[in-house]
């Protein structure tokens, strides 16, 4: 198990470092994949907002957004916080390898999210019900304190990185499907906050004219921060516990 982490994060940091346009498409995936589950969420709001089940409807079918990236392949900024993590631990990468990787992917996950945000604005389907519901969602994301929404985002990338883990860990897809919905439903339905998908629901908002950008920033900084406290948290435990040994 540990060398395919090993493995995957040593070819994040010769991609970035030999080859950056390759990179940044990857990256740009990333956004727009997880971007389309954001999407899919506000939909179903748009549709079903005044049902009772409509939380657990968005946390069960956002799944199809992290399974894109882990099973078609893409680069996101979450997941590579335990990736690059095992590899600096491991001394097959460094950390500034780590950093850079992170730093890369965020760029590139918030270049794919605009533009998917910008080709849904241009279809017109950001409006009514559906406009509404955006509006509602990214008002509530902006709404916490700074405290609040960093601990939101350590308790989201706990649960995605687990998902990301469990994507080496297992041997079949559906296991690997499996467990990805397992971990992405509750992080949903319990309203934790996903640095990454957000960037597509705030571009979206902003092209709506509903948000500001000092708005957008409140929420994405203390959420990214959190998110790297999580994503490491998980690497870290899982090194320590199995992965340090695991030769």
């Amino acid at each position: 198990m540990r060398d395919l982490v090993e493995k995957a994060a040593l070819g994040k940091a010769n991609m970035l470092s030999n080859d950056k346009p390759a990179y940044l498409m990857n990256t740009m995936l990333g956004g727009i994949y997880i971007g389309f589950g954001m999407l899919l969420l506000v939909t179903l709001g748009g549709y079903m907002s005044a049902e009772p089940s409509l939380k657990l409807a968005q946390g069960v079918t956002f799944g199809v957004a992290l399974t894109m990236v882990l099973l078609a392949g893409a680069d996101l900024f979450t997941g590579n916080h335990f990736v690059m993590t095992i590899g600096a631990l491991s001394k097959k990468t460094t950390w500034s390898q780590a950093i850079a990787s992170w730093v890369g992917s965020y760029a590139g996950n918030l270049v794919g999210a605009i533009l998917l945000a910008g080709v849904f604005y241009a279809s017109g389907l950001a409006v009514g019900d559906l406009g509404a519901y955006i509006d509602k969602v990214v008002h509530g994301k902006t709404a916490p304190d700074t405290l609040e929404l960093f601990m939101r985002g350590i308790l989201c990338n706990v649960l995605v990185c687990i998902a990301v883990w469990g994507n080496y860990k297992l041997k079949t897809e559906m296991g690997r499907i499996a467990v990805i919905f397992c971990c992405i439903t509750p992080f949903i339905t319990m309203s934790f906050e996903h640095s990454i998908a957000n960037m597509t629901a705030f571009s979206v908002a902003y092209f709506n004219g509903v948000i500001t950008l000092s708005e957008i920033v409140h929420n994405l900084v203390p959420v990214t921060l959190g998110n790297i406290v999580g994503g490491v948290f998980v690497a870290i435990a899982y090194w320590v516990t199995i992965l340090k040994n695991d030769k």
